[in-house]
């Protein structure tokens, strides 16, 4: 038995960016990184919540952390072997992914979209499970870029052939665009740079999806569609507001 906690999850990305668009300076994300704690503690992945921070602390002090190039370099490294020690010993332990893998499934106990599995090569159970989908990424690197692949699109697409006509019109009308303007927002909008945090938790989340498995409720891509809606609709305005002073400029040209 289990608790899904993707609306405690959602609730917090909410209030770290928030504290993100609020912050003034480095101090402020001592705050901020302390808050990472809640969506940490709520989900397995919540470490990408505090990955986003990072990013956007990097991206603001990026010409002061020159000088500590070693440092950080060093700091990044641990940290990573940190984090790998920590999902093999026990976020990975209670998850069977390199038996999905065998499977095909592209989302989880679901033939959907599945990628024929015909000679793939299992590694031995005695392993570790980190171990054990690092000896099946090299026996079966082909077949294992191909499933990831699918997992990451079905997890971007978001829509699903048995949802609703209505839904997955929504889908396309609204999430589409919105992926459009996010994206220039995240390019355009140089002053910020809370405009790391969408991209760093899309890019985590989708690569821990198609690393693992889509589920048939897309309830993985669920906690970031609040960031999607700010960053789009903000490079919406954007791109409203930018038009229209291109057109007010032409107009007072010809004047």
């Amino acid at each position: 038995m289990y608790i899904l906690t993707e609306s405690l999850f959602t609730t917090s990305i909410i209030a770290v960016l928030y504290a993100l668009v609020k912050s003034k300076n480095w101090q402020d994300y001592l705050l901020i990184c302390a808050l990472c704690a809640v969506p940490v503690l709520l989900r397995p992945n919540g470490f990408i919540v505090l990955l986003g921070v990072l990013a956007c602390f990097v991206l603001q002090n990026r010409h002061l952390l020159q000088h500590y190039k070693r440092a950080i370099i060093g700091s990044a490294i641990a940290g990573v072997l940190l984090l790998l020690l920590v999902l093999d010993r026990y976020l990975l332990t209670t998850f069977e992914i390199v038996e999905t893998y065998a499977r095909g499934e592209v989302i989880y106990a679901a033939k959907i979209f599945s990628v024929p599995a015909d000679g793939v090569v299992l590694p031995t159970e005695r392993d570790s499970p980190l171990l054990r989908i690092l000896y099946f990424v090299l026996q079966n690197p082909v077949f294992f870029f191909k499933l990831f692949a699918a997992k990451l699109l079905v997890f971007l697409a978001y829509a699903k052939p048995y949802y609703s006509a209505i839904h997955n019109a929504g889908i396309i009308l609204i999430i589409y665009p919105l992926y459009f303007f996010a994206i220039r927002f995240c390019f355009k909008q140089t002053n910020t740079a809370a405009r790391a945090f969408a991209p760093t938790l899309f890019i985590l989340q989708g690569c821990i999806v198609a690393a693992t498995s889509e589920d048939w409720d897309s309830r993985f891509i669920i906690p970031l569609l609040p960031l999607l809606m700010a960053f789009g609709m903000a490079g919406l305005y954007q791109f409203v507001t930018s038009g229209i002073k291109h057109t007010t400029l032409q107009s007072r040209a010809v004047v």
